[in-house]
């Protein structure tokens, strides 16, 4: 399954579960700054970050780095390879 499947099929439930989510970047608009999160938003006044990976792939250094500064300022910050590891994460 193609990574932009993913991060489809994970938008939609975000945005169905409310709160407002959006995608960082697109194909020709790449975000500035080098390890941002792929879905970002907000619900229940919780900042929400979601990496989305295909199974078997891990994030890079700097995607880990990131996620790791942002969990330090109280996000949800999440890599995901499903819908549901973004389900699990937001029981937490």
């Amino acid at each position: 399954m193609k990574e932009n499947t993913i991060e489809n099929d994970i938008l939609q439930y975000l945005n169905y579960m409310g709160g407002t989510f959006w995608r960082t970047h697109d194909a020709k608009h790449r975000p500035c700054t080098i390890g941002v999160p792929d879905i970002v938003g907000v619900r229940d006044g919780r900042f929400v970050a979601v990496e989305v990976k295909r199974p078997g792939c891990k994030a890079t250094v700097a995607q880990d780095a990131f996620m790791v500064r942002l969990k330090g300022c109280g996000a949800l910050a999440i890599i995901a390879t499903s819908v549901a590891d973004v389900q699990e994460a937001m029981k937490k």
